[in-house]
């Protein structure tokens, strides 16, 4: 439980991030792309990769973005990473395969989030902007025949937000690592009194985390064994030799 409420506490900490911490997290996203693998042993094409998605992220105002336009703003991150590893030859790890309506709904999603100046919406504005998006999205996944994933509940959200707010009111940088566990420690109490005032289960959280954690772990654990078969299968020439 700790560590969910940890996590929940320092969800998106790329965003309002410094620079080092921006470093760590690029860092961090493209060491568990590559496998787990040391960082000191990435190839000079990896670690050109690498510089380059954080300079990508440190050119947006993550700290005074909506929601959207950090979704759109990840998603052009995405695109210029691929097209870069694509120059590079670095290659990466293979996506989910997705249906033509799981594509069509998501460029949909992107095309309608383009068509409205977020940063300049007032509150009321924003409101209105996101529920017809909603309504547009729901009727769009009706055409094409599925189901959109249901998001986190309003709880949740002001759950995420209150945890954001907790975590942003410590001076993190200049903590010593004593007043940083007593800070955490505090953090977790409130965001768990929160969450009970909220309704929130956090226990049920914490399961779909740690299931979550389970599978990403054994697809890792199954990629490296199918990989180390291949590299110790012989190869055709000395099948032909035998």
């Amino acid at each position: 439980m700790k560590g969910l409420i940890l996590a929940l506490t320092f969800a998106g900490g790329i965003f309002g991030a410094s620079n080092d911490q921006v470093q760590d997290f690029a860092k961090g996203a493209f060491d568990k792309m590559r496998g787990h693998q040391q960082v000191m042993d990435i190839t000079e094409e990896q670690q050109e990769l690498l510089n380059y998605r954080i300079d990508l992220y440190q050119e947006y105002d993550w700290d005074n973005m909506v929601a959207e336009e950090v979704i759109l703003a990840k998603a052009e991150i995405r695109v210029l990473v691929e097209e870069k590893a694509l120059e590079l030859g670095v290659e990466l790890p293979e996506k989910a395969e997705l249906s033509e309506e799981q594509i069509a709904i998501r460029e949909y999603y992107h095309e309608l989030l383009t068509g409205y100046d977020w940063a300049n919406l007032t509150e009321e504005e924003l409101e209105a902007a996101r529920a017809e998006v909603k309504e547009l999205m729901t009727i769009k996944a009706e055409e094409l025949g599925i189901e959109i994933p249901a998001g986190p509940s309003e709880e949740m959200i002001e759950l995420l937000e209150y945890a954001k707010e907790l975590k942003d009111s410590y001076d993190w940088e200049n903590m010593t690592e004593e007043e940083i566990e007593l800070a955490k420690e505090e953090i977790r109490t409130l965001v768990e009194e929160k969450a009970e005032e909220l309704g929130v289960d956090l226990d049920e959280i914490q399961k779909k985390f740690k299931r979550r954690k389970a599978q990403e772990k054994f697809n890792r654990f199954h990629k490296r064994a199918h990989e180390q078969m291949e590299k110790n299968s012989p190869t055709d020439s000395e099948d032909e030799s035998l």
